[in-house]
């Protein structure tokens, strides 16, 4: 138990990724109705200490994806799990090949974790994640080809991988960091993972548009200890020296910035968002890349909070096509507000806040996840709190799903039909009406887990 609590910070924060879930939502015209929850298959035999989670899904088509996450074993040890979808039809979860061999057996209370997955074509994707035992992190990589998961590979120097990105069949990115904070990336090409390359910047997340062509964002840091939104650019296999985003100065005059995520559609068109500081406000920007061109940041109308708690934070871009994208993510005062923002044809719109959460709910809440399949066609997806405990820390995490059907954005509901304690961590959708979604659920009443079980779920429209 001892252990367990010490890992739950961790697995809140990878709980954090994302949401959406089974039932009906509400939407402008007809609801959209998502299929049943299912236990993710093979996770009975395996979790077997009554706490699993998908942490990430990534679907290359209708019926085809692919999700990871982590699963407890009766001593209190976490384990890091793969499974794949062929045809509509989930296989079997498996641990990550290679990894038990990887982490050895002469070490106590360890843990490991799938952080990312991504598939770029069907059949063919990555995962990457951390192992960490005796009070040591370590990053690892695995990727399958053929609907078969190879064995997974240490990274030698990093500590954690934080996000991968798939840019063709058999070319993949996964970026991490060392215990130096300082950034690394690894590629794959054809299933073999070459060696660890150092990029600048203080990068968190990475999308790949296309076979060796990425783009990595997050902040950096001036000799005054400030942080200035960042990305670095790799093209044709060789990554640039990363630049602060231009034109930024006109909005924050030097203050504080960060780039928080970034989605590539293809080789050059990309788009960003994060928060910077101006006065004692926090606000939004986006910035596109067309054919291989920075335009100037914007800010996003519609969303700004107070500087320091709790800030404004951009937790998800999702682009279907260059200039068609859509973003998410909280703003403060507390209890912190969940909003959504979209672009249409080049041009970003006014953030709206999610309609349909109770008015009175229990503490924070957000959007944790957004995912596009065409122009005006996206998927959002968060949490909110729903009581809180005798101390008045905030429980009883409630997911919830918001649609946007041909530019119109529906009411968010709670998901329904999977008990009174949800987690959806991710979702992928790869056309309109076809999402995949992958999480936990558990608590009192819950139909695909017993009373304060927590079990891996998918599911799908």
């Amino acid at each position: 138990m001892r252990a367990r609590r010490r890992l739950l910070p961790l697995v809140v924060l990878l709980g954090v990724l994302a949401a959406t879930t089974a039932g009906a939502l509400a939407n402008t015209g007809s609801p959209v109705h998502w299929g049943d929850a299912i236990k993710v298959p093979g996770t009975d035999a395996l979790n077997v200490g009554g706490y699993a989670s998908v942490t990430s899904v990534s679907c290359a088509g209708a019926g085809e994806c692919a999700a990871g996450g982590f699963y407890w074993e009766l001593s209190a040890e976490s384990h890091a799990f793969v499974v794949s979808e062929q045809g509509g039809v989930w296989g079997t979860a498996i641990e990550v090949p290679g990894l038990a061999a990887l982490v050895g057996v002469s070490h106590t209370e360890v843990h490991t974790h799938v952080s990312s997955v991504s598939c770029g074509s069907p059949g063919n994707c990555a995962a990457g994640g951390f192992y960490w035992h005796d009070f040591v992190s370590h990053a690892f990589v695995v990727a399958e080809q053929g609907g078969v998961w190879g064995t997974a590979m240490k990274v030698p120097g990093m500590e954690a991988v934080y996000s991968v990105s798939c840019g063709g069949p058999d070319t993949c990115t996964a970026l991490g960091s060392s215990d130096w904070a300082q950034r690394f990336v690894v590629s794959e090409h054809g299933g073999v993972w070459g060696p660890r390359r150092n990029i600048p910047g203080d990068v968190n997340s990475v999308s790949c548009g296309g076979v060796d062509s990425c783009v990595a964002v997050g902040s950096t840091q001036d000799d005054n200890g400030v942080e200035h939104g960042f990305l670095v650019v790799e093209r044709d296999g060789r990554w640039g020296n990363g630049q602060r985003v231009p034109g930024m100065w006109t909005l924050s005059a030097g203050s504080t910035s960060k780039v928080e995520s970034v989605s590539c559609t293809s080789p050059g068109n990309c788009a960003v968002a994060g928060h910077y500081l101006a006065g004692r406000r926090t606000f939004v920007f986006a910035m596109d890349e067309r054919n291989g061109k920075w335009g100037r940041p914007i800010t996003v109308r519609g969303v700004k909070g107070y500087a320091y708690w709790p800030p404004v934070s951009v937790t998800s871009v999702s682009c279907s096509s260059a200039g068609n994208c859509a973003a998410g993510g909280n703003v403060g005062p507390y209890p912190t507000q969940s909003f959504v923002v979209r672009e249409v044809k080049g041009k970003w719109g006014w953030a709206i806040r999610v309609k349909g959460l109770p008015r009175l709910h229990a503490g924070d809440g957000s959007v944790t996840s957004v995912s596009c399949a065409g122009p005006g066609n996206c998927v959002a997806v968060g949490y909110y709190f729903s009581g809180t405990d005798n101390r008045g820390e905030a429980i009883s995490p409630r997911a919830f799903a918001m649609t946007e059907r041909n530019g119109a954005w529906g009411r968010a509901q709670r998901l329904r039909g999977l008990g009174p304690s949800v987690e959806a961590n991710s979702v992928s959708c790869v056309r309109a009406g076809n999402c995949t979604i992958g999480g936990r659920s558990g608590g009192d009443g819950d139909p695909i887990a017993d009373t304060f079980e927590r079990q891996a779920f998918v599911t799908a429209p």
